[in-house]
């Protein structure tokens, strides 16, 4: 039984932006996680029979299974900062690699999801993991999962910033428990 919780944790829950549900109870809702293939999924979804809605989390529907694609945690944090710094975001494109990371890791009132543990953004104000599964940025189990064709991704990575030992230290220290789940869900 699909224990989703409308309860997004409450000191971030005008960070998530929606919770997208399909009219099709066939199919299950899916949580907004920045940088993990969620505009894709968006558009993904609304082309589901039946169409789609998008929730804020104080009224997304808890009777359906809630999934959400995980990235991993280095990769995403890359993304994020790679985007940043082409889309001169909040001033970001004037911080070098390793501020962009330590900020972070240290700021601790920070409101943009894309900073965000993952994990943080899954959680609901009362300590509890929101998504009933956790898919491994896996294309073709999403496909399955929503009776699709797996999308083709023309993304083309962007070059791996370099991680000096200290700064790797901070964030795993920070992201822990998102490398903890990638490195521990089941393919």
């Amino acid at each position: 039984m699909p224990t989703g919780n409308a309860d997004i944790n409450e000191r971030h829950w005008d960070i998530v932006r929606r919770v997208i549900v399909p009219n099709d109870e066939r199919y299950p809702a899916w949580l907004h996680i920045n940088k993990s293939g969620t505009t894709t999924m968006s558009e993904v979804l609304r082309r589901l029979p039946g169409g789609v809605n998008s929730f804020f989390p104080h009224d997304y529907p808890i009777e359906r299974e809630v999934l959400c694609m995980w990235r991993n945690p280095f990769d995403r944090i890359e993304s994020t900062y790679r985007m940043y710094v082409k889309e001169r975001v909040h001033g970001y494109q004037h911080y070098s690699w390793e501020e962009f990371v330590r900020t972070c890791c240290r700021k601790k009132d920070l409101k943009d999801p894309h900073m965000l543990p993952q994990y943080e953004v899954c959680t609901s104000r009362y300590g509890r993991f929101v998504p009933d599964r956790v898919l491994l940025w896996d294309w073709e189990a999403v496909a399955q999962i929503y009776g699709i064709e797996p999308e083709v991704r023309n993304h083309t990575p962007g070059e791996p910033q370099h991680w000096p030992r200290d700064l790797r230290v901070e964030f795993e220290e920070r992201f822990w428990l998102d490398i903890h789940i990638w490195n521990k869900v089941p393919d």
